[in-house]
C-alpha cells in the first residue's frame, strides 16, 4: 500500500480537489509527488519574430452582402476586380450597396536571428 503524502493530512478540507488556496497547494504537492518530484528548471529566453505573406500563397477575397435579410456572397477569388464586379452586379439587381470584403492569405512566421 502506498503511503500518503504528509501534505494530505495538512489539507484544511481533507480533499485536495476542493476549491481554495490551501487545497490548491495540496493538490500541486500531490501532483509533484506523483511525477517524482519538482520539475526540472528551464531557462527561457525570448526570441524576436516577424510575419510575412507566404511566398507561394495567394490572397483570396470574398464579399458577403450586408443587407440583413440577404444571404448573397460573392464567390471567393484571388482577383479583387472580379469580386468587385460581382458586388456591382448584385447591387444592380437588388439595390443592396454594402459589402464586407474579406481578404485571406497564408502567413509565414520567421524568427529574427540576432
Amino acid at each position: 500500500m502506498q503511503e500518503a503524502h504528509p501534505a494530505r493530512s495538512a489539507c484544511p478540507t481533507g480533499d485536495a480537489r476542493a476549491v481554495g488556496r490551501e487545497s490548491r497547494r495540496c493538490l500541486l504537492a500531490h501532483q509533484l509527488l506523483a511525477r517524482g518530484g519538482p520539475p526540472v528548471r528551464r531557462v527561457l529566453r525570448y526570441a524576436q519574430h516577424r510575419i510575412i505573406r507566404h511566398p507561394e500563397g495567394q490572397v483570396n477575397v470574398a464579399a458577403p452582402c450586408q443587407q440583413r435579410e440577404c444571404c448573397w456572397q460573392s464567390s471567393e477569388s484571388s482577383d479583387v476586380a472580379d469580386v468587385d464586379r460581382q458586388c456591382m452586379a448584385h447591387t444592380g439587381l437588388t439595390g443592396h450597396d454594402a459589402f464586407t470584403r474579406k481578404f485571406t492569405d497564408v502567413a509565414l512566421v520567421l524568427r529574427v536571428d540576432e
